[in-house]
């Protein structure tokens, strides 16, 4: 899945990606908190997010690798899953949605049942419930 940065999609891209790093937890990227950060950051395209993630690149390396021409030294080591950590949590602050509680709970306010669709009904009725607390 890639991410474009639409309201309301990062939750799902995060738990996309983490089914993905289930999916590959032997291998040495995923296990590494800077090299999964970089991946995470590859899957992240289009004009709204790019410079995002450009930016929060930028901030990893410096991390790991600091500045030397500007005096930066390195701040984390490249295993220190505050890397990982911080990432995911600046991606969900950046683009979640606004008003998830107050907008889930108008969504079921407006939420109808179709004929022959009772399943679908439930199902998102439950979603919206466990977003709106």
């Amino acid at each position: 899945m890639i991410f474009t940065r639409e309201r309301g999609t990062v939750k799902l891209f995060l738990q996309t990606f983490n089914y993905f790093r289930n999916a590959n937890h032997c291998n040495d990227v995923m296990r590494n908190p800077f090299e999964r950060s970089n991946l995470l950051l590859t899957y992240m395209k289009g004009p709204k997010v790019q410079q995002w993630a450009a930016r929060k690149g930028e901030e990893l390396t410096i991390a790991i690798l600091g500045n030397p021409a500007n005096n930066v030294a390195p701040t984390n080591n490249i295993d220190d899953k505050q890397l990982w950590n911080h990432l995911t949590l600046d991606l969900r602050t950046a683009y979640s949605e606004y008003h998830g509680a107050e907008g889930a709970y108008r969504a079921i306010k407006n939420l109808r049942q179709k004929v022959g669709y009772a399943d679908n009904y439930i199902v998102q009725f439950e979603n919206l419930l466990s977003k709106a607390g």
